[in-house]
């Protein structure tokens, strides 16, 4: 999970009853998804055992829409790069 506001997180941990052992096993990283995706597509730029995903959420939104920055084909691409070949964003 990428997350901006960790007071987000808590609340989502709070209201989905998630015991201190469940949520150690939801890697939270708190900043915007777009560093988030840059420093991993980044990283397994530079590694011989590169990490992917199989399902990537995006639900960031500003108001009524999604942030520009989020939305770009640049970002898109590396999303792309990230999964595993039967991945879904």
């Amino acid at each position: 999970v990428a997350e901006l506001d960790p007071a987000v997180h808590q609340a989502v941990r709070r209201e989905m009853g998630l015991t201190d052992a469940e949520n150690e096993r939801i890697r939270t990283v708190y900043g915007d998804a777009r560093n988030f995706v840059e420093d991993a597509w980044r990283a397994n730029q530079t590694t011989t055992t590169p990490i992917h995903y199989d399902f990537v959420y995006g639900d960031a939104f500003n108001d009524l829409s999604v942030p520009w920055h989020l939305t770009t084909e640049e970002f898109t691409r590396k999303v792309h790069d990230l999964l595993t070949p039967r991945g879904v964003y």
